[in-house]
């Protein structure tokens, strides 16, 4: 793997910071000096934050908040996190190879965990989605709740998509490094595990309503 001539830029403790900025040559030196850096703590909390945002409300809504539950939801998402992503990473190998890529499981294990970082990064919205919505769902209705709170939902969720298109911008680029893809090939094999998994379930959907 070729490394770009700027990598002596580059140092471990800053690359928390430059896989944001320089994903390329990021993932260039960390396949070349640390390719297990961070990556099973990444996945491990990609997991968690995931979860957390995803129940929420739960907690927020009629007093249910426990903390058995709590520890229960961030032991399972962090072990699902860890689980799926190592799945997705070796669908992208197996599809990869149908694009005449090389890379194996667990190097694509860590281009998706550094890939988790935006993601992980978004976490901190929690903390005003909790404090406009108390014990309600996180609602936008003008109507309801107001102007303010309506435009701080919409830069929330804008903050939100942005960040969810950096870490598919990230993992577009570390797939192109480790398989030695254009952007093209790069995009196709990003989605392909996707429609490995959608199109299965579909067929079968289809065929279980026809014989019914």
């Amino acid at each position: 793997m070729d490394i770009l001539e700027d990598e002596s830029l580059l140092e471990e403790k800053e690359l928390l910071t430059t896989i944001w900025t320089k994903p390329t040559l990021t993932f260039e030196f960390i396949f070349k000096y640390c390719p297990k850096k961070y990556v099973d703590y990444l996945l491990v909390i990609g997991g968690i934050v995931n979860a957390v945002d995803r129940n929420y409300q739960h907690f927020t809504e009629n007093g249910n908040f426990s903390i058995i539950n709590f520890i229960a939801i961030i032991g399972l998402g962090g072990l699902f996190g860890w689980i799926f992503s190592k799945i997705y990473a070796s669908l992208l190998s197996w599809t990869g190879k149908w694009l005449k890529g090389r890379a194996d499981g667990d190097q694509l294990t860590t281009v998706v965990a550094w890939a988790t970082i935006p993601f992980i990064c978004s976490s901190v919205l929690l903390i005003p989605r909790l404090l406009m919505s108390g014990n309600n769902s996180f609602s936008y209705n003008i109507q309801e709740q107001g102007i303010s709170k309506f435009v701080a939902f919409v830069l929330i969720a804008l903050i939100q998509l942005v960040l969810s298109c950096w870490s598919l911008v990230i993992i577009i680029k570390g797939i192109a490094v480790v398989q030695k893809f254009d952007t093209r090939k790069a995009v196709l094999n990003a989605f392909l595990p996707l429609f490995v998994i959608v199109v299965p379930i579909i067929l079968i959907a289809v065929i279980f309503n026809l014989i019914h």
